[in-house]
């Protein structure tokens, strides 16, 4: 680095500027032994008719040293021979010494060779002493000026050029098209681990090391821009180390083009972004993979289903298969051996099923306990048969988990493509559709999907789009199902019973609709309205029949309702509107729902509690739950189901069921109904087991609204 005290190293001011010298003066440094010489220099440049010289003599170098490093100047004249030095000696002094000023050399001497060495050296000019005249040497100097103005701003530009690029980190590399030479910086060496010397100056130093893959793409975005095409070269793409792995790189490049329109020469940078392309294929392989098992999510599987299919219109003999599988009853592993061998469970049969395929074809898991397998390029479907049987035989190795073996079966649905598809979530749709046809024929099983099935999933989608509009529409309506004391054969209450009148199916049962309305979504507001007028209804036949005061009104709840954070206080809403007092209400559960405790519904059945609702638990008798839980929840009511009253004449195990819910309700203090009283011997034998409240055909089927307001006016079964 310069000092600021060294000779000749201080800024220059440009000619006559901040020296006290005239803007229009050139000061000259002349450094010049003979007397004679230097006045006819000075006498030169006196007359020169294009602008003022101001001269400086000195006779001796080290006092022209010593001039200028206390003056400035703009230009030295140079005797090659001074008493206190001569020839080369004399320049490099000079050249070191009074650094920064232009310096042309006047000699006597005719010798090209000498004079060739000087500039090459760094002297501007070389002049004969002999040929001097005003405009020669004027010329000279004013060019010499002008030459080593452009110079210095040329040295500064490369510096300034060097430091940003050492300060961005970038390689950079510069790409001659006339002689298809390239120039690499020592960052763009070292970046791909290489010492200056080892690179040669070729542009396949740098292609052959881009990725396979990518070259031919590089080499298209390259040619794209020297073509016009393109604005600017950009592209990202791996690149091979010198120890044989490959970094992630940005490279970005600009052609520069000659009058003729061809471009000559291109430069650009490279960045190594491989730890952001690291966060980049982490993340991408994060969303698109499931974080338990790490096999493909829907995603991933939908993309795959895309290409299949693109691939299947271009080629008609491409044919691809999809399985559907759903784990038989894992519910039961999870609550009973807990979610941590839930997970494990899940984990191992997603690697069994990594082991059961071939190359190209994909396991995904969609969530829960939901998988699908992609069978790609299959000739039969026999293949896919073939696959669902191995998954099959696979399951019937149980898995070693903790110690302990756990066995599972799975039910699968087969789609093949062949059906004829255009977007992915159809084949989807109908895979799952056949794994429900399994798991309904008896679980541990496949099925493939067929005509049959396509019409009834066709009849599906329009019974819910029909289903979405029946409320706007006002098609649904309430039957009503008597409650009768079996003791005092008197009427206690009804169920509420929806009903859908669709304008194409005529009536149709819950068990029609019910399923399909949960499984959307439907039957949140389905549920608020049944549970709206079935309470309106009630308060109108308790205010117009005076005798009705003391008999309830059932409404069943399916278990999303329950799971709304506000459906106790949208309760006490219907409740307050329809002037319908709480204890003259009671809300079937199933025993599903208590069984499958989410906070929100523990919150919501104290709510109901507190509030002054009866709950009773429908179905008693076909879950799986712990008659503890009965302990637990604030239940009033015990619903046996009519499995089990419908069993009873033929088996002794059903009665003694019965007989057992009967011992176990009246030791709990709950009240017993039984559903499915169809005969009078069912009704007796209920009766005399003590069952408080019965419900069937043999009392009366379900009614509608004037079906009960006549059975008022009749006074028939207490009324």
């Amino acid at each position: 680095m310069s000092h600021p005290d060294k000779p000749g190293n201080r800024a220059r001011s440009a000619p006559g500027e901040a020296t006290g010298t005239p803007a229009d003066k050139t000061r000259v440094l002349l450094i010049e032994d003979s007397l004679a010489d230097a006045a006819w220099v000075q006498q030169c440049l006196a007359a020169a008719p294009r602008g003022k010289y101001e001269v400086d003599h000195a006779g001796r170098l080290a006092e022209g040293i010593e001039r200028a490093s206390s003056a400035d100047y703009d230009i030295v004249l140079l005797d090659l021979c001074l008493p206190d030095s001569r020839g080369e000696e004399t320049w490099r002094r000079a050249l070191t010494d009074i650094a920064g000023l232009p310096i042309i050399l006047m000699t006597g001497l005719e010798d090209d060779h000498l004079a060739e060495t000087a500039l090459r050296d760094g002297i501007q000019d070389y002049l004969h002493k002999r040929g001097i005249e005003a405009d020669p040497l004027t010329r000279a100097i004013r060019y010499a000026i002008e030459r080593h103005r452009a110079s210095v701003a040329l040295q500064e530009s490369q510096e300034r050029y060097a430091l940003a690029a050492r300060g961005a980190n970038d390689g950079i590399w510069d790409w001659n098209l006339r002689t298809n030479t390239m120039t690499f910086s020592s960052r763009w060496k070292a970046m791909l681990g290489f010492e200056d010397f080892e690179v040669d100056d070729e542009p396949d130093e740098w292609f052959r090391r881009v990725h396979p893959e990518y070259n031919d793409a590089v080499r298209m975005k390259i040619d794209a821009h020297l073509a016009g095409n393109t604005t600017c070269f950009e592209d990202e793409h791996p690149i091979m180390h010198r120890d044989g792995h490959y970094i992630w790189v940005l490279v970005r490049g600009l052609a520069v083009f000659g009058e003729d329109g061809k471009p000559h020469r291109m430069a650009g940078s490279q960045t190594d972004i491989s730890k952001r392309k690291s966060a980049e294929i982490r993340l991408h392989h994060e969303a698109m993979h499931d974080a338990l098992t790490g096999l493909p999510n829907r995603a991933l599987l939908l993309d795959h289903l895309r290409s299949a299919l693109a691939r299947a219109r271009r080629n008609p003999g491409y044919q691809f298969a999809v399985l559907f599988i759903d784990l038989d009853r894992f519910k039961i592993v999870n609550d009973s051996l807990g979610h941590h061998t839930g997970d494990q469970v899940l984990v191992e049969f997603g690697t069994k099923m990594r082991s059961l395929l071939r190359p190209g074809d994909i396991a995904a898991r969609l969530g829960g306990d939901e998988f699908v397998v992609f069978l790609s390029d299959i000739s039969h479907m026999r293949d896919a048969t073939r696959v669902a049987t191995r998954i099959h035989d696979e399951l019937v190795k149980p898995f070693r988990l903790d110690g302990m073996d756990v066995t599972t079966t799975a039910s699968i649905g087969i789609a093949l493509s062949a059906t004829g598809y255009d977007k992915p979530e159809d084949i989807l749709r109908d895979a799952d559709a056949a794994m429900y046809r399994a798991k309904s024929g008896g679980r541990n099983r496949h099925e493939v999907f067929d005509r049959e099935m396509h019409v009834a999933v066709v009849s599906l989608l329009k019974l819910e789009s029909h289903l979405r509009r029946a409320l706007e529409n006002n098609e649904f309506l309430i039957h009503y199902q008597p409650f009768v004391s079996l003791e005092k054969c008197r009427l206690t209450g009804f169920e509420a019973l929806v009903r859908w009148m669709h304008p194409e199916r005529g009536l149709l049962a819950p068990n029609d609709f019910i399923p399909l309305a949960e499984e959307t979504g439907l039957i949140v507001p389905l549920g608020y309205w049944v549970l709206e007028n079935a309470c309106r209804q009630m308060a109108l036949w308790n205010r117009d029949y005076p005798a009705t005061k003391d008999i309830n009104i059932s409404v069943n709840l399916a278990s999303p309702q329950l799971c709304q954070a506000d459906f106790s206080g949208e309760l006490a809403r219907i409740l307050e509107e329809t002037a319908l007092p709480p204890r003259r209400l009671k809300l079937e559960i199933t025993e599903r729902t208590i069984m499958e405790p989410r906070p929100e519904v523990l919150q919501n059945l104290a709510d109901l509690r507190a509030l002054g609702v009866q709950l009773q638990i429908d179905d008693f008798g076909t879950g799986y739950s712990s008659l503890g839980f009965l302990r637990s929840y604030p239940i009033d009511h015990l619903k046996i189901d009519r499995s089990f009253v419908r069993g009873m004449a033929e088996s002794g195990e059903d009665l003694e069921i019965i007989r057992t819910i009967a011992s176990l309700a009246s030791n709990l203090r709950l009240q017993v109904i039984a559903e499915g009283v169809e005969t009078h011997a069912q009704y007796s034998a209920l009766r005399d087991l003590k069952i408080g409240e019965g419900q069937g055909f043999y009392f009366s089927r379900p009614l509608s609204v004037d079906g009960v307001t006549g059975l008022f006016e009749s006074r028939h079964l207490g009324g």
